[in-house]
């Protein structure tokens, strides 16, 4: 049931197209939380979003090579 609700799709604008995202949802323990938003802050991400979309990202890459 969680999952249905927290599944959806959105377009979002990029800058050079237009991409299919897909939300989830994730639990994390509070501490793990705020010592990402902190990490967020200090490198300038604006939100939670943009800052967990670039560390899956560079995961990905990392495992990859």
């Amino acid at each position: 049931v969680l999952y249905d609700i927290c599944k959806k799709y959105c377009i979002k604008k990029n800058k050079r197209r237009m991409r299919k995202m897909e939300k989830i949802c994730v639990t994390l323990p509070p501490e793990l939380v705020n010592e990402l938003d902190a990490i967020l802050k200090e490198n300038g991400y604006h939100s939670r979003t943009n800052g967990i979309q670039k560390a899956i990202e560079d995961y990905i890459y990392k495992l990859k090579s």
